[in-house]
């Protein structure tokens, strides 16, 4: 993908010091972009890197909501109650 491509040679040595530096890059870059920009670069996606994408951002959310639950003594049992 052109995008991640020019991301990482612009933005190599800074993404390198830490993943935490790499996320405030990414999103600060991100908040720059309207929708119909994001929308564009997903558009050049190929299928493979759509379903990359979707599943690692499905696995993330997954993994915050088990953490707040484990956080709050929530049950999925109890979650699907409300």
């Amino acid at each position: 993908m052109r995008f991640l491509e020019d991301l990482y040679a612009f933005y190599r040595e800074q993404m390198a010091a830490s993943e935490e530096d790499t996320m405030v890059i990414l999103v600060s870059l991100l908040r720059e972009h309207n929708r119909e920009d994001l929308l564009r670069i997903v558009c050049e996606m190929s299928d493979e890197e759509m379903r990359d994408m979707l599943a690692l951002y499905l696995f993330e959310r997954i993994q915050q909501k088990m953490a707040r639950e484990a956080g709050t003594g929530q049950t999925r049992q109890a979650t699907r109650l409300h």
